[in-house]
């Protein structure tokens, strides 16, 4: 099943991105943010994300090597907040 960019970020799926970010940076993101740092991604990395979800490790690992290689997008200028600890 394919998944709409809008699905992926229904209720809680944001959350598997927000946690590879929280790991790249240790910095806690909106909601938003998540979304934005989603868009700017590349299409190849985005239909990983519409194939398996952004809870998926194949996905996940993707976005990681991403955002590591190219930087994570910037936050607001409050610089925000420290990722939750588990």
């Amino acid at each position: 099943m394919i998944h709409t960019v809008d699905e992926l970020f229904a209720g809680d799926g944001w959350e598997g991105l927000h946690d590879v970010l929280c790991n790249l940076d240790g910095k806690a993101r909106t909601p938003a943010e998540v979304r934005a740092a989603f868009d700017a991604l590349p299409d190849s990395v985005k239909i990983k994300a519409m194939i398996w979800g952004l809870s998926d490790t194949e996905f996940g690992d993707a976005a990681y090597l991403h955002f590591k290689r190219h930087g994570v997008p910037v936050l607001k200028a409050d610089g925000g907040t420290p990722c939750p600890t588990p």
